[in-house]
C-alpha cells in the first residue's frame, strides 16, 4: 500500500469525484463541448494500447479510427483490424496540435497507463480515459454485446453499481478489520469509478507466485488459523490448486475436504493433482477427500452449466475448462450475451447445497464459483448457523456482490471479523472477503 494512501483520505476523493461526475458533462473532459453522437461520427481517433482488443473493436465498428499504439507490437506487425499500428513517437507526431483527433488511452496496465497519460499530458492531446470511453458508447447507444474486453466486462455496470450506493458502500468499508482492508476496499472503489489501474497496483496482495504463501488467496493466514480437525468446502475447486493451497496450511492435518466442481475434465485434472501430492502427506487422501462432480446452490436440482467463459464462436473441446465457466443462472455475463445464447453452448449439471452435500459439518467454506456465491450461502444458513465457519468468499462477479454478499454474512449475527483483500494488480478479480 502507497504509504500516503489513508481511509480518509481515499473516502474524501470518492465523494469529491462523486460530486464532480454528478454535474452536467461531468463524466467527459473539460474540453469535450459537442453532443456524443457528433462527435463520435466527427472525430479521428487513435487508441492508445493494443491489449483490448474487444474494445477496440467495437470502436472501429462505430467511428473513425485512425491508428492503434503499441511500441512493442508495431516492431512485428503493421496493421491489427487493418488499423495501422504505431509507435508513440509517430502518436505525438500524428495528434499533436489537432483537436480533430482524440487519443482513447485503453491500457489495463499501470504501466502502459501511466506511460500514455503522461505523454498525453505532456503534449497537451485531447484524450478520454478508459471510463469516459464506455460513456461515449453508452451515451452514443453503440453495440456492444457479444464482446468480452476487460473494460467492458469489469467496467459500466460495475461503476453504475457504486454511484448508486456510492454511501452504503464507503460506510462498509468501516466493517472491515483492519486499515488493509478498509484502505483497499476504497480503492477498488475508485477503480470502479475510474478503471485507473493505478488503485489495483496500490492494494494488490500475494497472486500467482504468492499462491501458497502469508497472502494466499483462499487460506490468508492473516485472518485463519486451521487446526487437525477441519472439514473444508472448496467451492470451484477448478483443477485442484486451492485445495494444496488448504493441504500447505493445515500441512496435511485435516478431517475431511469436500471438493465441489461440476467440470468432468476439472475432476480429471484434481485428481491427478491428488495423486501426486500423496507423495507429500502420511494421512490417506483419498479416504479423506470428497470429489463431488457438482455445483453449489441453495437447492438440489439440475441446472445449465456454460463450461467456458464466454459464448465461442467455434466449437472448441479440450480436458480443461477455464476458471469463468459458470452457470448460467448465476448470470455474470448477462450483460454482454443474451442467455438464450448461453443456453446454446451449455450442458446440464447437478447442483446441491453445502448443508445437504456435508450434513452441516464444514468448518471453512471457501467460494470461487462464478457469481453463484449468494446462493451457495443461503444452501449453507444450517452450516453456519451450527458452526460458524471460516469463509472465503469472491466478491467480484458481479457488480451488486459488495452489497449483497455483506449483507448476507452481517444478517447470519455471528459476529464475523471481516478482511478484503485484492489479489491481482492487473485486473479487477480475485477479490476475497475473509469471515472469521
Amino acid at each position: 500500500m502507497y504509504p500516503f494512501f489513508s481511509h480518509q483520505q481515499l473516502a474524501r476523493e470518492i465523494f469529491d469525484l462523486r460530486d464532480l461526475l454528478a454535474k452536467p458533462n461531468g463524466l467527459f473532459p473539460v474540453w469535450f463541448n459537442k453532443a456524443p453522437k457528433e462527435f463520435l461520427e466527427n472525430q479521428e481517433f487513435i487508441v492508445c494500447g493494443s491489449g483490448c482488443r474487444a474494445e477496440i473493436r467495437v470502436l472501429a465498428k462505430s467511428a473513425n479510427v485512425i491508428a492503434v499504439v503499441d511500441d512493442f507490437l508495431c516492431e512485428r506487425q503493421s496493421h491489427i483490424f487493418g488499423i495501422p499500428v504505431i509507435s508513440s513517437d509517430a502518436w505525438v507526431g500524428l495528434a499533436a496540435g489537432r483537436v480533430d483527433v482524440v487519443s482513447c488511452i485503453l491500457a489495463a496496465g499501470g504501466g502502459g497507463f501511466q506511460h500514455f497519460n503522461k505523454i498525453a499530458v505532456q503534449w497537451g492531446l485531447p484524450t478520454l480515459l478508459p471510463l469516459q470511453f464506455l460513456h461515449l458508447l453508452e451515451s452514443c447507444s453503440v453495440d456492444r454485446s457479444g464482446e468480452v474486453g476487460r473494460f467492458f466486462w469489469y467496467g459500466y455496470e460495475f461503476f453504475n453499481a457504486v454511484i448508486k450506493d456510492v454511501d452504503r458502500l464507503v460506510e462498509m468499508a468501516d466493517q472491515l478489520v483492519d486499515d488493509y482492508s478498509r484502505t483497499t476496499w476504497l480503492c477498488i472503489l475508485l477503480y470502479r469509478l475510474t478503471l485507473n489501474p493505478f488503485y489495483l497496483e496500490a492494494c494488490a496482495v500475494g497472486y500467482n507466485s504468492n499462491k501458497f504463501g502469508l497472502n494466499s488467496y483462499s487460506n490468508n493466514c492473516q485472518f485463519f488459523d486451521f487446526n487437525d480437525r477441519e472439514v473444508y468446502v472448496d467451492g470451484g475447486a477448478f483443477n485442484g490448486d486451492t485445495i494444496e493451497g488448504f493441504l500447505r496450511a493445515c500441512k496435511g492435518q485435516f478431517k475431511r475436504i469436500h471438493s465441489f466442481e461440476p467440470s468432468v475434465g476439472n475432476n480429471q485434472l484434481i485428481r491427478a493433482r491428488l495423486n501426486l501430492l500423496q507423495d507429500q502427506y502420511l494421512k490417506p487422501l483419498a479416504s479423506s477427500i470428497v470429489l463431488h462432480e457438482k455445483g453449489l446452490w441453495d437447492s438440489n436440482t439440475t441446472l445449465k452449466f456454460n463450461p467456458g467463459q464466454i459464448v465461442p464462436n467455434f466449437e472448441v473441446s479440450g480436458p480443461i475448462q477455464p476458471q469463468s465457466a459458470h452457470l448460467v443462472d448465476s448470470n455474470i455475463i448477462g450483460h454482454i450475451y443474451d442467455k438464450s445464447l448461453e443456453d446454446d453452448v451449455s450442458v446440464t449439471v447437478p447442483v446441491t447445497t453445502i448443508d445437504d452435500a456435508t450434513d452441516s459439518t464444514a468448518t471453512f467454506i471457501k467460494l470461487e464459483i462464478e457469481g453463484s456465491e449468494l446462493k451457495a450461502l443461503h444452501g449453507a444458513r444450517e452450516t453456519i448457523k451450527k458452526n460458524r465457519p471460516k469463509i472465503a468468499l469472491s466478491l467480484y462477479h458481479k457488480p451488486e456482490d459488495f452489497l449483497t454478499l455483506m449483507e448476507f454474512i452481517a444478517q447470519t449475527d455471528k459476529g464475523y471479523k471481516l478482511g478484503f483483500r485484492q489479489h491481482n494488480r492487473l485486473c479487477p478479480d480475485a477479490m476475497v472477503l475473509y469471515c472469521f
